[in-house]
């Protein structure tokens, strides 16, 4: 369709073709409309007040619609029908109640009516009780705009729903009409009940509905999640409401207030030249005298204004001279339609593969602090996808940045915000997670991306407090790993309950509390090729701090790992292996016992050059080939963490061969260098705002520097071969963080 065919006059007062088309269906069929107009009006009318009603309000210039309005016809489809039938339809009521009452009452009406009915008139006057909104609701002026805009954001909706804002001035003017209707009645002694009318808004909704459902093609539903809102109003009438405060028993009252109001904000504007900047300065202190605050009024709302309406009685009312009410002089006005649709949510699991990446994007004073998280992978895609204008990222759970997520995946899921495609089928969700896959294959995998509902949200929520994790730790010991040692944490395989205190390192923002968490399962063992570091396996309840209970957070986690080894224990790197969360629907994810990768895409080749201390963050799979641990080994950074952490599996591998240039020796060599605390912030790691209340003399928040531990073998080779690096745990302190136990310098003797 060309824009020239859709393009329609600026202003006419006929209805649309459809609606012709039914003027000639409905011609035909009046009488049998009559019928069930006539039962409608006279249920709740007598015919001296139904002959009123009309006489009134037709006297004053009110549409027909109105008039049915205030007639009590409930029946909407009455409503659409044409207006020459509307205007039909009161004429016959009118003459069968002229023919049912008193001839001098009769007489006395004709004699009144001093203005022709307004259908009769040339130029029609503009309704005072609708300002014509019902006359023109079906017109192209009405209409156009909510169609023009439904063909620009081209929303993939079947159906739609309707939130209308009138102007305000028409509550005090359909008000002052139903009181002039009672003043009329009493006057000529008439009995009258006239309390209730048909709601404006109501029918306006309805038949502005019918004629978007024509010209769309969507359907009009209440409960449809696509909305459109309009916003209607009137210069004319809009303080009419201001009347009520020279009613004394309206206790109608307005107060001034000062809101505040964002000055402007340029932020990191850069002007290429000096008279732009000049001009920019000039707005911006202009905004700061002019734009720093305004004076509102603040108790003019439609239900104040309602209420206090209907506490006003008619004497009162009739005495503030606007009864009836005045002619108006110009039509209505609306705003541009606002098109939103509800926020659909799409579910599914991730892994997350790499070390350097966060969940969430990691800002801190506008500097990222992590190039990508799991949250941008997964959403700027699907962002394509669904066309929305934003998303929100759901996981269940968190994970530190140099935490993988490994086995079965953290389930998660996506809130989609105003989405022009609301509902891909499968087949694109499973497009979208292949291309997911395929562009960060080294850093996240998600799958089985499926649509889910409102009621799968709740399944997120309820796994925080009643699901089980599996871990896998590599933990460093200061004494040596002996198959005594291994066989005393073994004797808990079977479980064992502790009671955590809130962490010192989210003491600032957890309450401080002892909270008991069941360990269900704990295995050890050893490694072949060093005596002070072994592998440890956990299932755990929901909410389990495992970095604490392995180091002991300075005895605040009894009985700690160490508690049980009798020694010092610490932790160098974390996974997460399974995350039993109960599916979101039964096709979505089989949940795996145990550890299970093997679903895992496979990694990259390894890297030919040799590590050197820049590697220390490598992706997991590219260590995970050249680690003799088959993960890399890091220290936990715990400055993007939160309650829970999540740990990974070692599989020894051969190391590949060391150069024939330099000496094989054990990268773990005790007593030849040692750690000394020095004020050197080179060496910190970015910190989040976990920190942001630490004391920086409290040793007890210690965490062990990023760059004090290596990656994997080869570059620990390399740096103790340099004199770098210094591994002996000898005076290592532990804990969870702080600012100056954080600062290490690593030097040789």
């Amino acid at each position: 369709m060309s824009f020239s065919e859709l393009v329609q006059p600026t202003r006419s007062t006929e209805t649309d073709k459809w609606k012709k088309a039914r003027r000639e269906e409905n011609t035909q069929g009046i009488d049998e409309i009559y019928i069930d107009f006539k039962k409608q009006v006279f249920r709740h009318n007598t015919n001296e007040l139904a002959l009123v009603i009309i006489e009134v309000m037709l006297d004053l210039g009110c549409c027909a619609r109105c008039v049915f309005r205030y007639l009590n016809v409930q029946n909407y489809d009455v409503y659409s029908e044409p207006k020459e039938i509307l205007f039909n339809l009161i004429n016959r009521i009118r003459q069968e109640a002229s023919r049912s009452i008193d001839s001098s009452l009769t007489s006395y009406l004709e004699h009144s009516l001093t203005v022709p009915p307004s259908h009769e008139t040339l130029e029609k006057p503009i309704c005072v009780t609708c300002l014509d909104l019902l006359y023109q609701v079906d017109t192209h002026e009405c209409v156009w705009p909510i169609h023009q805009s439904t063909l620009m954001h081209n929303f993939d909706v079947k159906d739609f729903n309707l939130s209308i804002s009138l102007p305000s001035g028409i509550l005090v003017n359909n008000h002052s009409m139903m009181v002039w209707i009672r003043k009329n009645c009493r006057d000529r002694q008439i009995e009258h009940c006239l309390e209730m009318i048909v709601d404006l808004k109501e029918i306006f909704k309805f038949l502005l509905g019918s004629s978007v459902e024509e010209k769309t093609g969507m359907k009009y539903s209440y409960q449809s999640s696509f909305n459109i809102a309009v916003e209607f109003y009137h210069d004319g009438t809009q303080r009419n409401h201001m009347i009520l405060t020279q009613i004394p028993s309206a206790e109608f009252k307005l107060k001034k207030t000062w809101v505040k109001v964002k000055r402007l904000n340029f932020g990191n504007f850069k002007p290429q030249s000096h008279e732009i900047w000049s001009l920019v300065h000039t707005i911006y202190q202009e905004s700061y005298f002019t734009l720093q605050g305004k004076t509102v009024f603040v108790g003019d709302s439609r239900s104040n204004i309602t209420n206090t309406l209907l506490k006003v009685s008619d004497d009162d009312f009739l005495k503030c001279q606007y009864c009836p009410p005045p002619v108006v002089e110009e039509r209505w006005k609306s705003k541009t339609p606002i098109l939103e649709h509800g926020p659909v949510h799409v579910g599914g699991r991730y892994n997350k593969l790499s070390r350097n990446i966060s969940q969430t994007p990691w800002v801190i004073n506008g500097v990222k602090l992590a190039p990508t998280s799991v949250s941008e992978c997964i959403g700027e895609i699907l962002r394509e996808k669904f066309r929305c204008d934003d998303y929100t990222f759901v996981p269940a759970g968190r994970e530190d940045v140099n935490v993988r997520m490994l086995g079965t995946g953290r389930p998660f899921f996506l809130e989609m915000i105003n989405p022009r495609k609301p509902h891909p089928s499968q087949e694109e969700l499973n497009a979208a997670q292949d291309e997911i896959n395929e562009k960060y294959q080294d850093l996240v995998q998600c799958n089985e991306l499926t649509m889910i509902d409102e009621n799968d949200l709740l399944i997120i929520k309820e796994g925080e407090e009643t699901k089980t994790k599996t871990y896998s730790a590599l933990v460093w010991s200061s004494k040596k790993v002996t198959p005594d040692v291994i066989e005393k944490i073994n004797v808990y395989k079977d479980g064992l309950t502790i009671e955590q205190q809130t962490p010192i390192r989210v003491l600032q923002r957890r309450s401080p509390m002892v909270r008991p968490k069941k360990i269900h399962h704990i295995f050890a063992e050893s490694m072949k090729d060093n005596q002070q570091v072994f592998i440890l396996k956990l299932k755990t309840e929901a909410g389990t701090y495992i970095k604490e209970f392995i180091h002991g957070d300075l005895g605040r986690t009894k009985p700690s790992l160490g508690d049980i080894i009798e020694c010092t224990t610490d932790i160098l790197a974390l996974d997460v292996l399974e995350d039993a969360l109960k599916q979101y629907k039964k096709d979505l994810v089989l949940e795996v016992p145990g550890a299970n990768i093997a679903s895992l895409p496979p990694p990259p080749p390894p890297p030919t050059a040799s590590y050197t201390s820049s590697d220390f963050h490598q992706t997991a799979s590219q260590s995970a080939t050249t680690s003799q641990y088959s993960a890399e080994f890091v220290s936990v950074d715990t400055s993007h963490s939160t309650e829970e952490s999540v740990i990974g599996e070692w599989r020894p591998v051969t190391p590949p061969p060391i150069p024939a240039s330099t000496p094989k020796q054990d990268p773990f060599i005790k007593d030849e260098l040692k750690d000394e605390i020095k004020n050197d912030d080179s060496l910190l790691p970015p910190q989040d705002d976990d920190d942001e209340f630490e004391d920086p003399d409290d040793l007890s928040n210690f965490r062990v520097v990023e760059k004090a531990l290596p990656v994997d073998e080869i570059a620990a080779r390399e740096e103790i071969e340099g004199g770098t690096i210094d591994i002996s745990f000898k005076k290592r302190k532990f804990g969870s963080g702080s600012n100056k136990a954080r600062n290490i310098r690593r030097r040789t003797e």
